[in-house]
């Protein structure tokens, strides 16, 4: 195994699981090509086998980018940036295409925007916005068809019981 200590920028790491005949497992880490720019609080999502890392932060500013990690070459290639720049982020796959709702941008604007990644035309389409108001820092998950979002930040230390379900 390498080293990994001193690499700049992200790291790309994929855990292989390893059953042995004792029923114990253990995971072993393989260093990958690393993402070209490195960056906190983005969101991921998973489309036809490939992983997407969308916004997040760099430094002070919040990115619009979009990364698309191919594990079968090993390599990022950039896809349509998200409209409105953010961090935070929930973000989930229903029916092929990616979704990115809520986050935060800037020093402190929270968003409850909506926004529907269509590979297939590398276009971002703007969707209803989340009815529970703006947050980020959210739960979220895919389940049967429909994308879920709940709780998260709200602001001033406020807490959201909210849950909201979209159907696509």
């Amino acid at each position: 195994m390498k080293h990994l200590k001193g690499l700049p920028g992200v790291v790309a790491l994929i855990a292989t699981l390893a059953t042995t005949t004792s029923q114990s497992q253990s995971f072993t880490w393989e260093q990958r090509t690393n993402m070209p720019s490195g960056r906190w609080g983005a969101s991921t999502f998973i489309l036809d086998n490939k992983a997407y890392v969308v916004g997040g932060r760099l430094g002070l500013t919040d990115r619009t980018e979009m990364w698309c990690y191919d594990p079968i070459t090993d390599s990022w290639a950039t896809k349509a940036p998200i409209p409105v720049a953010r961090r935070l982020a929930a973000s989930f796959e229903i029916d092929g295409k990616g979704y990115v709702a809520c986050g935060l941008t800037g020093s402190s604007t929270k968003l409850n925007d909506l926004w529907q990644y269509d590979p297939d035309q590398d276009t971002w389409f703007q969707k209803a916005a989340f009815p529970g108001g703006a947050r980020y820092g959210t739960y979220y998950f895919a389940l049967n068809g429909f994308g879920y979002l709940g709780t998260g930040n709200t602001g001033s230390f406020g807490r959201s019981h909210a849950l909201g379900r979209m159907e696509v």
